[in-house]
């Protein structure tokens, strides 16, 4: 991460990006009274000096899925080689070393039905070298977080610019059965077109289809954008 200290403009972007992680960069403009360019500019900037992506994500309980806050104590020699393999999982996020290199927290989303014998992030961890204990706690609430984002307390937009950088209205309906293996497409942040699909593995599609997918997972209220 840079040094350099965000101004308005960057904050801005920011938050537009969180709000819709592929919103034109002409509309991000229109809204901060700058040009498409210098928002160009400044999200590559972003991108090369402070470390900012966007990255899309499937609504857990759009899939029936549920969010755990998992404790992994564990010998301090393994915590960095253990906390990199659970960021590579598709069921985790927010992967912290904690406690002096003790213990590793994370966020796993799981399948509310999902039998004990699953291979699962918390099935396979009590049985992982060098881990020394795992606890799992269900999160029943977000009080904060999930749709909202610190840069909501900044207050940079006004109810109505605020409108013109959202996405069109979602219709909301069910997902289709194949759509869970869907969730392990991601998409990551690209220089040139922001969004540049990296289908998952068992998501069976090529960019192409993981295009149309997300498209149809927007329009179903399934998607959030982390900036």
């Amino acid at each position: 991460m840079g040094t350099h200290t965000l101004d308005e403009i960057d904050r801005g972007l920011l938050h537009a990006l969180q709000i819709d992680g592929r919103v034109p960069f002409l509309a991000v403009g229109e809204v901060l009274g700058v040009s498409d360019q210098t928002v160009a500019r400044r999200y590559a900037r972003l991108r090369s000096v402070e470390g900012v992506r966007v990255t899309g994500a499937i609504w857990p309980e759009a899939l029936g899925d549920q969010l755990w806050l998992v404790r992994v104590q564990c010998a301090p020699e393994a915590a960095a080689g253990l906390a990199r393999a659970l960021a590579r999982h598709d069921e985790t996020s927010w992967v912290r070393v904690a406690s002096g290199g003790a213990e590793i927290v994370c966020m796993a989303r799981m399948s509310a039905d999902a039998s004990p014998d699953e291979h699962t992030v918390l099935s396979r961890l009590p049985r992982t070298p060098r881990v020394t204990g795992v606890s799992a706690h269900c999160v029943l609430k977000v009080f904060f977080g999930g749709r909202e984002s610190l840069l909501d307390k900044d207050h940079l937009f006004t109810a109505e610019r605020f409108d013109r950088l959202r996405p069109p209205p979602p219709r909301p309906h069910a997902l289709p059965g194949g759509s869970r293996a869907g969730r392990l497409g991601h998409w990551s942040a690209s220089s040139t077109s922001r969004c540049t699909f990296r289908p998952g593995g068992g998501s069976g599609g090529g960019r192409r289809s993981c295009g149309r997918r997300l498209s149809y997972l927007r329009r179903a209220v399934a998607t959030r954008y982390n900036g």
